[in-house]
């Protein structure tokens, strides 16, 4: 069956999945064409017949699946819709603040001025003498 794949018109193609795979009837012409066109690609790369079956057959269910549940109900309540037409104007939030990852650049600065945080290390090096000398007197 996968040696013939490319030569195959869809309809042939499509005709023999279905007699494989009995969910494939269930869904529409559109998933029925990404079904065929999924059985290709995998025949393409040489993926073994059990294969392409397995995930053609998960693929079909998964569809037929989601033509049953239709749209999203919530989408549709009223409630909703007052609310993204009242906050349409709003401007998406913006992202989380990326942290900033230790370097090899901090550590090695940490760890030359004797500091055992990298946050320490950037002060400069007679500012950070002074500070150092100015506890030293206190203790």
């Amino acid at each position: 069956m996968t040696n013939c794949f490319a030569a195959k018109p869809d309809a042939q193609l499509l005709d023999e999945l279905s007699q494989e795979i009995d969910t494939i009837r269930a869904l529409g012409p559109e998933d029925q064409m990404r079904i065929v066109t999924l059985a290709r690609s995998l025949a393409e790369r040489e993926m073994a017949l059990p294969f392409i079956l397995a995930g053609i057959r998960s693929t079909a269910e998964v569809l037929a699946d989601l033509e049953v549940s239709g749209a999203d109900p919530v989408m549709s309540r009223p409630e909703v819709q007052q609310f993204l037409e009242a906050n349409h104007h709003l401007p998406a939030a913006p992202p989380f603040p990326r942290q900033r990852r230790e370097t090899d650049g901090t550590r090695t600065a940490a760890a030359e001025n004797g500091s055992c945080h990298p946050g320490r290390a950037m002060l400069a090096g007679p500012a950070r003498d002074q500070e150092d000398a100015q506890r030293t007197d206190e203790d």
